[in-house]
């Protein structure tokens, strides 16, 4: 008895870990056509089951849904064809850019790029609307034009987004447009002067359930957050080399999710994640969810993943060319050695 019980410590000692982190193919890029033959999938947001996707061809861009049900039957349907679709785009092919849509709950928000326009579409019907013009957003900023490039996020049925025309953070709502964070504002509160283009904002805005804002910040390779009355570095360019043994980082996108953990993309090394700190961990801890070069063994285009999500208790995410994703992690394998050892105890003792 009491060698095998060291058999099985021993087991448990050398097994407490995860596995390798994985992915599944939630729902493929043919999965979400209808009848339009779109080139890429831009975004995906899941809510109440249903999965929205936009899609994005040659003059032939749109907005989708799809599900499957629990005998895995799948169903999609088209909210927006394209037809529709160039009423808001004025007969331009780009779509809207990606990274950039997300939910209430029943309404989706999303930047149209090629008229610098927010949409908002009812999910029970497809019916649009613009919720906030280009002009509106030029007037809030003080600019002649408005430039919107590809990441904003909404809370509270509020859309908050980039402006690179003005460098400013800008709030979208059914009252109006104001900024949110003005260029000189988002200089001081990072202390970096200089940000050029869209870089001082350009890796990702999302907001945790408390409305805290988190955005990612390209010139100085940092992650911030702002309450309305203070700004703190989350996650420094230094905390993120210490991980990846990168110089610089690059965002591609960030995101709090659920389960009350920060994933965020770094372009050069891949998905990571910021557990917030707690009582016991005053600074917070940066893990590897998987590595460019393990996506790319699972045979994705690592450019094109981007604009994640939550889907099913897991991060989603999309490739665009391919379809929607979530990663998926192994139980402990220690959890499964105890409980191998646990039932070769019991048969010893029946013995």
């Amino acid at each position: 008895m009491k060698k095998l019980l060291a058999i099985c410590i021993l087991l448990y000692i050398s097994c407490a870990s995860y596995g390798a982190n994985s992915i599944r193919q939630i729902y493929s890029f043919e999965d979400m056509q209808t009848y339009f033959p779109a080139q890429y999938v831009y975004g995906a947001v899941t809510t109440g089951g249903q999965t929205y996707c936009q899609l994005f061809g040659t003059y032939v861009s749109g907005l989708t849904s799809v599900s499957r049900s629990s005998d895995g039957v799948l169903s999609n349907d088209t909210l927006i064809d394209p037809e529709y679709w160039n009423v808001f785009s004025k007969g331009k092919e780009r779509m809207n850019s990606y990274n950039s849509m997300s939910t209430d709950g029943r309404y989706l928000y999303y930047i149209e790029m090629s008229t610098d326009q927010i949409l908002r579409t009812d999910t029970y019907d497809g019916s649009t609307s613009v919720f906030a013009y280009a002009s509106d957003i030029a007037a809030a900023t003080g600019n002649t034009s408005a430039i919107l490039v590809s990441y904003g996020d909404e809370y509270n049925s509020e859309y908050y987004f980039f402006d690179a025309s003005s460098r400013s953070v800008v709030k979208a709502a059914g009252s109006g447009v104001d900024v949110y964070l003005s260029k000189t504002e988002l200089e001081s509160l990072t202390s970096y002067d200089g940000f050029s283009g869209s870089s001082s904002v350009a890796g990702g805005i999302t907001f945790d359930d408390s409305g805290k804002m988190y955005w990612g910040c390209n010139s100085n390779h940092s992650i911030y957050s702002w309450d309305g009355t203070d700004c703190e570095v989350v996650i420094s360019e230094s905390d993120i080399s210490a991980i990846t043994g990168q110089d610089v980082l690059s965002l591609g996108d960030i995101f709090v999710a659920p389960d009350g953990n920060m994933y965020f993309m770094d372009n050069g090394f891949g998905i990571l994640k910021y557990i917030f700190p707690d009582i016991d961990n005053t600074k917070g801890a940066v893990e590897v969810i998987l590595t460019v070069e393990e996506l790319l063994d699972l045979g994705l285009d690592t450019q094109y993943v981007f604009c994640f999500d939550w889907c099913d208790d897991s991060l989603a995410f999309i490739e665009k060319t391919s379809g929607y994703y979530e990663v998926v992690t192994p139980e402990p394998m220690a959890m499964t050695m105890i409980s191998l050892g646990a039932m070769l105890v019991a048969r010893r003792k029946r013995q």
